[in-house]
């Protein structure tokens, strides 16, 4: 479990970085938001299992997966694994 929030550490810090070099390019809330380096976004079906979702976070580098099929049911956030399974 230790591996999870280790790699959940780096992957902050990386995130951080790449966030900040952001704020120096000077964008302004009244910029468009495609002017943001948007993160990918990985969709999963409602069936998909917590432990399922867990590898996509490591294995995608991201912390949010969205829930849906033809209609978007919501998003499931590493917040979320540490608030309801803890």
């Amino acid at each position: 479990m230790s591996e999870f929030f280790d790699d959940e550490h780096q992957l902050m810090d990386e995130q951080e970085f790449e966030e900040s070099k952001e704020m120096t390019e000077g964008i302004s809330i009244n910029d468009p938001i495609d002017t943001l380096t948007l993160h990918k976004m990985v969709l999963v079906e409602r069936g998909t299992t917590i432990q399922t979702v867990i590898e996509q976070f490591r294995a995608e580098k991201v912390a949010c997966v969205l829930v849906g099929d033809e209609k978007l049911y919501g998003i499931f956030t590493e917040r979320d694994v540490i608030m309801k399974l803890a």
